[in-house]
């Protein structure tokens, strides 16, 4: 089996609710919020420092996607791209092939691909916001915090808690990768 690993720099757009978006470098493994506070959009320095969490909350209703481009120097017949955390609501697409639809940030997602072509491919997830995803939903009944967490499978301190702050996020927050048993097969990023 051979595993390239996909992680490192990516390409990020924020939609915000009124279609605005903002373009920026993201890191993979990691989330929409740490790419916006590390490109700069923001200037703050301690996320945790008095209300800045709360200056970044807007962020939380944005729907962001993910690019990744890469270079295979051979076709390859088929493989499986693993993604091992995709926090949350999204779906998959390559080469412009939607692959799934994803709403459980806790598992490994594993999609059979068969058109890794020799040149340029293209890997795109679009993240939903978990807000808007369980917006219009009926109430639960819960602790700490809005009740919008119970419908989503994905890490509950992170809507508040007693000891942490609000930081709703989304992205790829675990390792990306491809992996087929051709031998041979190299892939480097475009």
């Amino acid at each position: 089996m051979v595993n390239f690993v996909l992680n490192g720099q990516w390409d990020v757009t924020g939609i915000a609710p009124d279609g605005k978006e903002m373009h920026l470098n993201g890191t993979v493994p990691g989330s929409a919020l740490n790419d916006v506070l590390c490109s700069g959009f923001e200037n703050i320095t301690d996320i945790f420092w008095r209300d800045h969490a709360e200056q970044v909350q807007k962020y939380e209703t944005y729907d962001w996607v993910y690019t990744k481009r890469f270079v295979a120097e051979s076709d390859i017949r088929e493989g499986e791209l693993v993604f091992e955390k995709l926090d949350t609501y999204c779906d998959v697409y390559f080469n412009q092939q939607h692959l799934g639809y994803c709403d459980n940030g806790f598992v490994r997602h594993t999609f059979h691909i068969s058109n890794i072509q020799k040149g340029e491919n293209l890997l795109e997830v679009y993240f939903y916001s978990p807000i808007n995803q369980t917006r219009g939903k009926k109430p639960r009944k819960g602790s700490f915090t809005t009740v919008d967490r119970l419908y989503t499978r994905r890490p509950q301190c992170t809507y508040g808690w007693d000891w942490a702050m609000r930081f709703v996020t989304c992205g790829i927050s675990g390792n990306v990768s491809i992996k087929t048993t051709e031998p041979g097969i190299k892939i480097k990023n475009a």
